[in-house]
């Protein structure tokens, strides 16, 4: 598994076991779209997963914005410790 994956597979492990759903965009129609999709506590939000260092590409970093745009909490990360943080910082008290 590469690097990326297992970040993502940390991932959709910690946001399962705090109540979302955890959607993974393998194929999508819209270049650029992020690669998982959080649903739970009426929430909604969106992560890239890149591998530790990288950066999202210029057309990424669009889409986080246009979906930000909307309130929709969106981010990208290349470690699980800040995927943690968002997951925990979008969760209802």
């Amino acid at each position: 598994m590469t690097p990326e994956g297992k970040i993502q597979t940390s991932i959709v492990r910690y946001g399962k076991s705090q109540g979302f759903w955890v959607l993974r965009f393998e194929v999508m129609s819209m270049a650029g779209f992020p690669d998982l999709l959080l649903l739970g506590h009426g929430r909604i939000a969106f992560i890239e997963v890149k591998r530790p260092g990288k950066k999202p590409t210029k057309l990424q970093f669009k889409r986080l914005d246009q979906i930000s745009e909307h309130d929709i909490p969106a981010i990208w990360c290349d470690n699980i410790n800040d995927a943690k943080e968002f997951i925990d910082g979008i969760k209802p008290k």
